[in-house]
This record gives C-alpha cells, sequence and structure tokens, in this order.
C-alpha cells in the first residue's frame, strides 16, 4: 500500500514541478533571480530539514510536460462525476512556456509518517496564469471521490487551505490517512508555490511566507 501511496504523492510532485505560472502583472524574475531567492537552509522556518540541491530550467527552454500532465492522472481509468474529472484536467501545464523556474527540495529527519517528510518550494515566472486558479475549482467539484488503485479502495478528499491558494489532498486507505498539500501565493506575474508531505498545513503556510517576503525584498 505504501507503494501505492507514493506512487499519488509521485504525480503530484510532477504536476507541480511543471506548472509553477505567474499571473499577468508586475514585474518578473529572471531565471538567476528564481534560482537566488530560493530559501536557504538557514532561512528555511522548519526545524530539522535539509536542503537538496537547485533544479533550474535551462535559459530558452520550453517546458516539457505532456498535455495530459495533470491532476487527472490521479483518478485515471476512475468512475468519479464528470465535474470533478473536467476541474482536475484543467490542472494540465503542459502547453505552457515557463518564462523562468527554479526549485529545491527540503527533506526532514522524522521517518515515522508513511510518507516522508518533504517540502518541494517553486519560484517561477511566465505570461501565463498562475496554477493555483484551476485547484480552487478542484476543491468546489472533487470533495470527496472513491477510488480503486491496485485492488486497494482509497477516498480522495480536496480541500481548501486557510490563507493560501491550494489543495490539501487527503487520501484514506485502510484505516490510515495520508496527507499532501499543494499551495501557495500568486504575487504578479511570479508565482510561489509548495508540494508538502508529512508537515502540517501550517507549517507550509510558513514556509510559503517565507519565501513571499523574501521575494517582495527584492523590490
Amino acid at each position: 500500500m505504501r507503494r501505492t501511496v507514493t506512487a499519488l504523492a509521485a504525480t503530484v510532485t510532477s504536476v507541480l514541478a511543471l506548472s509553477a505560472c505567474g499571473g499577468d502583472e508586475g514585474a518578473e524574475l529572471t531565471q538567476e533571480q528564481t534560482a537566488e531567492v530560493l530559501l536557504t537552509e538557514e532561512e528555511f522556518p522548519l526545524e530539522g530539514f535539509t536542503r537538496g540541491p537547485v533544479a533550474q530550467q535551462e535559459e530558452g527552454s520550453e517546458a516539457t510536460a505532456a498535455p495530459d500532465e495533470s491532476l487527472a492522472a490521479l483518478i485515471e481509468g476512475q468512475e468519479v462525476p464528470e465535474a470533478c474529472r473536467e476541474a482536475l484536467e484543467s490542472t494540465s501545464f503542459g502547453d505552457d512556456d515557463l518564462a523562468a523556474e527554479s526549485s529545491v527540495s527540503f527533506s526532514g529527519d522524522d521517518t515515522t509518517s508513511m510518507l516522508p517528510q518533504n517540502v518541494e518550494l517553486v519560484v517561477a515566472t511566465t505570461d501565463g496564469s498562475s496554477p493555483l486558479v484551476p485547484l480552487a475549482e478542484v476543491n468546489d467539484e472533487c470533495g470527496e471521490i472513491e477510488i480503486e488503485e491496485s485492488g486497494i479502495a482509497m477516498t480522495l478528499t480536496f480541500a481548501e487551505l486557510e490563507g493560501l491558494e491550494g489543495t490539501r489532498l487527503t487520501i484514506g486507505a485502510a484505516d490510515q490517512e495520508f496527507e499532501m498539500t499543494m499551495g501557495g501565493r500568486t504575487l504578479g506575474s511570479t508565482v510561489v508555490a509548495v508540494l508538502a508531505t508529512g508537515v502540517s498545513e501550517e507549517d507550509v503556510v510558513r514556509v510559503v511566507e517565507a519565501q513571499v517576503e523574501k521575494v517582495q525584498a527584492l523590490g
């Protein structure tokens, strides 16, 4: 079962990495700025986390996601309400051209949970719209849905976040629950986005606020 839940987490992670798009207002960060502005290990507001290497988009490159790269992959082959399916499909970002994008992961030292403590932080900018907007529709249209994966019955619950744009995905399986948080804030043409497992929603807000403050300090 752990492999099944981890596979769902990997799907959400891949969407996040390909979807960090900003709005249409405000100054755009350069590729160099998106990398330099990412929180350092010393600036990261949670204790016991180790910073990994920064991943950057190459200058002039285009998004490489397939058109079907979206949260709809979570319910592929499943019978769910059509409105929910359409909402999940609306999170597809395969056609976006990223102007600049950098990301870094922070790994926690708590090994007791089924899903590892991990916070993937993305700072990016494009001429497209924010990917956080369609996530609100996912919350409205999907709510709680039932699926079956590898013979295991699962409940997927999507809920809005307190103080952030995005969604909190709760996976219920075999009397256990696993949570992933995907959200952030839009700052003009820039988006600060986080995908987190093994941490509370309150801690995700702390990370986003710390990153937003550093982005705004570029002024």
